[in-house]
């Protein structure tokens, strides 16, 4: 694969200091970042996903409030559809990746599937998570990360995975 010059970006990874690269490709300069967007999920230098759980974040509330509105429309399995189809898959992608985070950044995507999963069964907001989330047979999300890195490592030790 040829690399375009001008769409190409680096980033110095980990490091506390603000070190720059030069780096060059077909005589152009590399831009420097310090966060950048690939496949989907945006990496910072410091891979602390913080930019990418609030980008997940903000997704999650336009959906949520989407469903807010039109909630007194759908029955119980549109709801749930609804769920399945826009919600999930925001917070589903790449989860193995970045999911295993600070316990305070994950809270932020709890908190997100908690409102969810209150306004599908329209109970009130002080309902106990467990209950809900049993209710509609769920995985909190710091399950589902558990289950995707599980089912990563199954199909790599046993060879099910692209080389």
């Amino acid at each position: 694969m040829a690399l375009h010059p001008k769409k190409t970006k680096c980033m110095v990874i980990g490091s506390k200091q603000n070190k720059q690269l030069t780096l060059r490709l077909n005589e152009t300069v590399l831009a420097n970042v310090i966060c950048h967007k690939v496949l989907g999920v945006i990496i910072d230098n410091n891979l602390n996903w913080r930019q990418h759980i609030d980008n997940v974040c903000k997704a999650l509330n336009n959906e949520s409030s989407l469903l807010k509105h039109i909630l007194y429309y759908l029955t119980d399995e549109m709801k749930l559809l609804y769920y399945n189809a826009y919600l999930l898959p925001m917070f589903d992608y790449c989860c193995t990746v970045w999911g295993n985070n600070n316990k305070r950044y994950i809270n932020k995507i709890l908190i997100f599937q908690k409102r969810a999963a209150n306004l599908i069964l329209n109970k009130p907001i002080r309902t106990p998570t467990d209950r809900l989330f049993k209710q509609l047979k769920w995985l909190t999300f710091t399950d589902i990360c558990k289950y995707h890195t599980a089912l990563l490592i199954y199909t790599t030790l046993n060879h099910m995975a692209p080389s």
